[in-house]
């Protein structure tokens, strides 16, 4: 199931998405929640509701909600989110902007 977004115009899908594989895109954004699973490895700029991490990330996140990296994940990204919640164990490489500010920037559509 998909919308369009009232800011963008853009079509954003509205579902919660479970990845399991490789999964390599210009760009995922759901109004949803992603879970990435331990055999999951995400490359793109990902834009969600909110994302589950036990897998591989890289690219850039940005969480409207959260973001949760579980021990043995590994997120190589520029990550943006209000709440940011990261295991021991777990892998968090790149740039991070956590905060209440922190998703929503004029110059960006809405996922």
């Amino acid at each position: 199931m998909s919308v369009n977004c009232p800011r963008c115009s853009q079509r954003v899908v509205a579902e919660n998405l479970r990845i399991d594989a490789y999964l390599g895109v210009m760009r995922l954004a759901t109004v949803g929640r992603v879970e990435v699973t331990k055999r999951g490895h995400v490359s793109a700029k990902v834009r969600v509701n909110e994302i589950v991490v036990a897998g591989t990330v890289r690219g850039e996140v940005t969480a409207v909600e959260r973001i949760e990296i579980l021990e043995g994940a590994r997120v190589f990204a520029n990550v943006r989110t209000p709440r940011l919640q990261v295991e021991p164990g777990a892998v968090l490489v790149g740039r991070l902007e956590v905060g209440a500010d922190a998703p929503a920037r004029p110059s960006e559509g809405a996922p």
